[in-house]
């Protein structure tokens, strides 16, 4: 079930990322935080889990507005540490 919630972060929730709206991209990068933290360190799982958190690094840093970097960084689970 992880890897499939790892995968569903990855094809569902990825594009709403790079969206216009502010609330989407806060919440799909909540969602997405929230979904890889429960992901296995193994096989495709953690690789899918690696370019998403990939992925969030660089929004934290660089989403023009304040609550979506705040939300990302916050939403890191010390789990994520093993990546």
């Amino acid at each position: 079930l992880a890897t499939a919630l790892a995968e569903f972060a990855h094809h569902a929730l990825f594009h709403y990322l790079g969206d216009d709206e502010v609330v989407l991209r806060r919440e799909a990068a909540l969602a997405c935080s929230k979904l890889i933290s429960n992901a296995p360190l193994c096989g495709s799982a953690r690789v899918t889990s690696m370019i998403v958190l990939k992925r969030l690094l660089a929004l934290g840093v660089s989403d023009p507005d304040a609550s979506v970097r705040t939300t990302i960084l916050a939403s890191f689970d010390p789990r994520l540490d093993y990546y």
